[in-house]
């Protein structure tokens, strides 16, 4: 029967394997692993702590020498086992700002398919959280680029290689409410450490903020504001709402810097321009305060006290 040639194949694999030992049968070969990476949605990014989530599944493919057969003999094209009885590359997240192995690298919650050639197709998938170093001068119109870095933990490039041929895959890709998908890269580098050199492979994604959000509660309340503390001067020199309109407008103001700083990362690096507009406008508004409360003084002064004599 069928099961019956299913398990006698693979009690004939597995008879004399050790998972823990690369599966070449030249030991100066190395093994290739092609890496793959299916974006499929993105969680959140985080600008205080300068991190992106993503959800998304990876495939590595590579070919173990040491499970292969003859495909007629036992009439089966590809076999499942536990991928914690294999041995795989283990590989991480470099740049993780959470786990380097995470769930995407938990071996021991997946099965994986080999077929008669030895080609092992290793699906993955899990949220993934990385680093991100955010560029927030143009904010809410700011364009980002972030990444994640696959690196092999252990074994250098004479023992395994990564390649990948499509990089990101983004035919299920789900859109973000914040963020517009632009593009995406990758790029294969070999970095040495202790003598050694290891492979490791960057895949890029491209994004721009979403600016609405921002310009209906930010942006348009704040230009709206600016134009208001002009119209200070416009009331009469009577009007004692003048003080109260300015300190008004102040404190609104520090509303909305305390709104960006609440979603800024607290960094030297780049200052928004948007934080840089608010300041300023602070300042002019703190010198139409004190403008005010000088024309306030001299209006309300008594006509019989003589001015000091610095203004004499």
């Amino acid at each position: 029967s069928c099961d019956s040639q299913e398990r006698k194949l693979i009690e004939s694999l597995f008879k004399d394997y050790d998972y823990q030992v690369r599966p070449v049968r030249n030991n100066g070969t190395p093994i290739d692993v092609e890496v793959d990476y299916w974006f499929i949605s993105l969680l959140d990014i985080q600008e205080k702590s300068q991190s992106m989530s993503a959800f998304g599944w990876m495939q590595m493919v590579w070919r173990d020498e040491f499970i292969v057969w003859n495909m007629t003999q036992y009439n089966l094209t590809y076999v499942v086992v536990n991928a914690k009885d294999i041995w795989y590359p283990d590989l991480i997240i470099r740049n993780s700002a959470d786990s380097v192995y995470g769930d995407i690298f938990d071996n021991n919650k997946y099965r994986v398919p080999i077929y008669s050639d030895g080609s092992v197709y290793f699906y993955t998938a899990g949220q993934t959280k990385t680093f991100c170093l955010l560029n927030t001068f143009y904010f809410p119109f700011d364009n980002q680029t972030c990444f994640f870095q696959v690196d092999s933990w252990t074994y250098t490039n004479t023992q395994v290689t990564l390649n990948t041929t499509d990089g990101i895959k983004m035919n299920l890709y789900n859109n973000n409410g914040q963020w517009i998908y632009e593009g995406n890269s990758f790029k294969v580098c070999h970095e040495s450490f202790n003598g050694d050199v290891y492979d490791n492979i960057k895949f890029f994604f491209f994004i721009k903020r979403k600016p609405l959000y921002y310009l209906t509660n930010l942006i348009i309340p704040c230009c709206l504001m600016s134009v208001i503390v002009l119209f200070v001067f416009l009331l009469p020199a009577s009007a004692d709402e003048k003080v109260s309109l300015s300190i008004t407008v102040l404190l609104s103001f520090s509303v909305f810097q305390l709104l960006v700083a609440g979603n800024m990362p607290e960094t030297s690096e780049y200052v928004p321009l948007i934080t840089m507009y608010i300041t300023f406008v602070m300042i002019l508004s703190s010198m139409s305060l004190f403008c005010t409360i000088i024309v306030l003084m001299i209006h309300h002064h008594d006509t019989q006290t003589p001015p000091p004599k610095w203004l004499q």
